[in-house]
């Protein structure tokens, strides 16, 4: 079954009272007098947080207080990154923060500890403490290339992907930091591609998609890994893999695929779009089974944990590409961008944070 949502008027009420909102989207059912907050968003629907010139931006996370933390940047068009960090007591409007390096940051992460993990290019890993003054710099000499992104199960099991998507240059690049020191990883049979995300279910299954339609499964954890190679769709890329516990594992890819893995039969299948749509860069999963899809010209798609689909597209922000989603049991966080565009030296690149609040 499908739905398609019609085009709303973007409410600018959220912003005005939020701070009294709770931000944690995960939290039990609300009582009769707190408002049903997702991510410090109180107004059902669709509510614009950023949108501003100064980067685009390409992923989004919660901290363990649930507010969210947003990275990008200008991507060639100037020498300075983009990190958002949303607002303290429940107030969901983002603070940009000054510069601290001349990357884009293309992932972030954001473990138990609190601590965040930005990732991006000429292969530096950046690691934020909550309260510090800046963040510390783990990595830079174990690739030229870029990282795409970066997941973990613990501050002691972190994982980062990337290379250079083009001809030449480093591929099949995997590190892995046990929270004192990053190192890089021999894939086996290397594809001779990038890799564009990893995500994981545990520390002892972690996938990676990348190019040529490639994704490689790791189980038996760091001590004692094993490779899998699977074959989603040949000549896609497939940028973004997501799932959750329950064994639900999905992944997007441009030209517009959609892939879920079927365990049974331990392959991907090819899923049909349910809208018509272009590329699609971003994929997430809820706990509860919910799946949140995004991709170029505003795509936002939701399939609900019962199968039904959901059109999101007509919603603000519409008609701007979408890089990234975090989905909740409630709701979900999209960013995105001017990112597609050609490098231009100084000219400005448009970034976009909104969140979905499905509490009713």
């Amino acid at each position: 079954m499908l739905t398609r949502l019609p085009a709303l008027a973007l409410l600018c009420a959220p912003l005005l009272f939020a701070a009294a909102c709770d931000a944690d989207s995960t939290a039990d059912a609300p009582d009769a007098e707190a408002p049903a907050c997702v991510f410090g968003v109180c107004e059902p629907g669709w509510s614009v947080l950023h949108e501003g010139e100064n980067g685009a931006l390409l992923s989004v996370s919660p901290d363990t207080q649930g507010r969210l933390v947003a990275v990008g940047g200008p991507l060639g068009n100037a020498d300075h990154d983009l990190v958002l960090f949303q607002g303290t007591e429940g107030s969901p409007t983002p603070v940009v923060h000054d510069a601290f390096t001349t990357a884009s940051h293309w992932w972030v992460w954001n473990g138990p500890d609190g601590d965040a993990r930005f990732v991006g290019e000429y292969g530096e890993v950046w690691r934020w403490t909550p309260g510090a003054a800046a963040p510390v710099q783990e990595a830079k000499d174990l690739t030229a290339e870029t990282l795409f992104g970066v997941w973990g199960s613990s501050a002691t099991d972190i994982w980062a992907v990337g290379g250079r998507p083009l001809m030449g240059g480093e591929k099949d690049v995997l590190l892995h930091s046990d929270g004192i020191r990053w190192e890089r990883l021999t894939v086996p049979e290397p594809k001779g591609i990038a890799y564009y995300k990893v995500w994981g279910a545990s520390a002892d299954d972690v996938w990676v998609c990348g190019q040529g339609g490639w994704i490689l499964r790791i189980r038996g954890g760091i001590v004692s890994p094993t490779f899998t190679w699977y074959r989603a769709q040949p000549g896609r890329l497939v940028f973004t893999i997501s799932g959750n516990a329950a064994g639900e594992v999905w992944a997007v890819a441009t030209p517009a695929g959609l892939y879920h893995y079927d365990a049974a039969a331990d392959a991907f299948e090819t899923i049909e779009l349910p809208f018509p749509g272009g590329g699609l860069n971003g994929v997430s999963v809820a706990p509860g089974g919910d799946v949140w899809v995004v991709g170029s010209g505003g795509t936002k798609w939701q399939r609900k944990a019962d199968g039904t689909w959901v059109d999101h597209t007509l919603e603000d922000p519409r008609g701007i590409d979408l890089h990234a989603v975090y989905a909740t049991d409630d709701g979900a966080a999209v960013v995105g961008g001017h990112f597609n565009d050609p490098i231009h030296t100084g000219a400005e690149r448009k970034g976009v944070l909104a969140v979905f609040n499905g509490r009713l």
